[in-house]
């Protein structure tokens, strides 16, 4: 989309709007339930970083809060991305940086037990 890719190059993002069935207020109860969460459950999703069982590094719970000097960082994440199919495996050898990127960028969302 041409009014897309415009409004990338010159700000930098763009707003979605009317999205059909969308309730900001039902998404913020969402995120207030999951940040209320206790810690053990959030830490279960913690990214690797934080949660050497878990393999993603940039998907999941982020506690910047509890860690400020390792992740220059004044607030809690969790990140989610598109449910999409992640590239082929990527191999520790391989040269093409990206590859390697496109790999770590496809990685599959968690989401809490509760």
């Amino acid at each position: 989309d041409p009014f897309l890719l415009q409004s990338m190059k010159k700000y930098g993002f763009f707003y979605v709007v009317d999205v059909p069935e969308y309730s900001a207020s039902l998404e913020q109860d969402y995120m207030k339930a999951f940040f209320a969460l206790e810690d053990d459950v959030k830490d279960e999703i913690a990214i690797r970083r934080h949660n050497p069982a878990n393999k993603n590094a940039y998907r999941g719970y982020c506690p910047g809060l509890d860690d400020v000097e390792n992740t220059l960082q004044y607030k809690n994440l969790y990140n989610i991305g598109p449910h999409e199919t992640r590239a082929p495996t990527f191999k520790q050898d391989d040269s093409d940086i990206y590859a390697k990127l496109r790999y770590d960028c496809q990685e599959p969302n968690v989401w809490p037990e509760t």
